[in-house]
């Protein structure tokens, strides 16, 4: 079998499992920064073959795969959360020291017409 046909097989049973323990795999990995990433990985992939026995080396490999996968996206998104919060916070900052320094002018200006 190859493996990308063996992927199609196998790849919903991997996202259906990783889907399914989605927080505590973000959990456990943030939780645990002390370890590496194997220790974290191993402990699901255990989880994974206790669920469905038998997994092969290509299915390992594709789990491999999906659980990079789901913890990429999780912190690109927390990323950009943090990246926004902090753009917000900056500008929001600026436009506040723009209009501070426009309002000192304009008194500054109506000070010198008198």
């Amino acid at each position: 079998m190859e493996l990308h046909e063996h992927f199609d097989e196998i790849h919903p049973k991997v996202l259906n499992f990783l889907n399914d323990n989605e927080e505590k795999i973000i959990e456990g990995y943030e939780e645990n920064d002390g370890h590496p990433f194997q220790h974290v990985f191993n402990s699901y992939l255990n989880l994974f073959k206790v669920r469905f026995p038998l997994v092969t080396n290509s299915e390992v490999n594709i789990f491999r795969y999906f659980f990079v996968e789901k913890l990429q996206s999780h912190f690109r998104k927390e990323l950009q959360d943090s990246i926004e919060v902090c753009n917000q916070t900056y500008f929001g900052k600026l436009l506040h020291n723009i209009r501070e320094d426009k309002s000192r002018s304009e008194r500054c200006f109506f000070c010198l017409c008198r």
